[in-house]
């Protein structure tokens, strides 16, 4: 695949996302594909996971925690089957009304026209605090 077909992957992807179409954005995937997030205590969207099911289960708890306020992919880099895209979101927390703003990079893998693999790096601690529970004194 050209580096703009495997882009135009990662740019479906996002707009599903955008869109809330989680279905169309899943079946991007590899049936056995690896989705690797930061682990962060207490955050349980976070962690890794593998096959199109428990990465289905990512958005459903991302979306029983947070609700997207801003989610802006800016730069995309592609080399053969690795694309990167960089960028920033915002989120309000659900159970707590909080917001934070992060930027991310998010690494993928693309082979024959699926998504094999996908990383991301973000603000570990910002997203953190905003889970946080207000400490009782």
């Amino acid at each position: 695949m050209s580096d703009e077909q495997t882009t135009a992957i990662i740019e479906q992807a996002y707009e599903n996302f955008k869109n809330g179409n989680v279905p169309d954005l899943l079946a991007l995937f590899a049936a056995d594909a690896t989705w690797v997030y930061p682990d962060i205590a207490g955050v349980a969207f976070s962690g890794n996971r593998t096959g199109r099911e428990l990465i289905g289960e990512f958005f459903a708890s991302l979306n029983d925690a947070a609700e997207s306020l801003k989610f802006d992919p800016q730069v995309f880099t592609a080399t053969g089957a690795k694309v990167i895209a960089q960028g920033s979101y915002t989120f309000r927390t659900r159970d707590g009304d909080r917001e934070y703003t992060c930027d991310f990079a998010h690494f993928f893998e693309v082979a024959n026209g699926e998504i094999r693999a996908f990383q991301e790096y973000t603000d570990t601690a910002a997203v953190l605090q905003a889970y946080q529970k207000a400490a009782v004194v």
